[in-house]
């Protein structure tokens, strides 16, 4: 019995033991990271995710209005479309509203205290998230401008 019970222990212990290292070799990681550098780069991506916006707002706006069959796919926004030029504007907002804390974020700045490996953190999660969020409206963009011009 205490055999087995040394045995869990042993085991526990070594996860344990592991996940620390894990823990400390990605605070090295994200330590390491030139800040300056991730926040140029959020800057950019935040600017071109702000372009490919206005791309997909300028597309939905045409083919509403050049287009006879528009079918909105997004639910959201066609109910809020419906609504006239104020559910347009909400529909703005809607679009528009996650990039404000992406915005605090990047204004954030790293002292050196204890919230400075989450700021980090935070930085480099949002940069991650801004590339993913460019690649998708990249081809919401693009299949935009197909069906306007098909």
């Amino acid at each position: 019995m205490q055999g087995e019970i040394r045995i869990e222990m042993g085991v526990v212990g070594k996860i344990r033991r592991v996940y620390e290292q894990l823990v400390e070799s990605d605070e090295k990681f994200v330590q390491s990271v030139d800040i300056n550098r991730v926040n140029k780069w959020i800057l950019i991506s935040a600017s071109v995710m702000v372009l490919l916006f206005l791309v997909d707002v300028i597309t939905t706006l045409s083919a509403m209005s050049w287009r006879s069959g528009f079918f909105e796919r997004n639910r959201l926004a066609a109910a809020l479309f419906g609504r006239g030029f104020q559910g347009f504007l909400a529909a703005l907002a809607v679009k528009y509203y996650p990039l404000l804390p992406v915005a605090v974020i990047a204004y954030l700045k790293p002292s050196g205290g204890r919230l400075d490996l989450a700021i980090r953190t935070a930085k480099i999660g949002v940069l991650m998230g801004l590339m993913g969020g460019i690649i998708l409206y990249v081809f919401v963009a693009a299949n935009n401008l197909l069906h306007l011009v098909g």
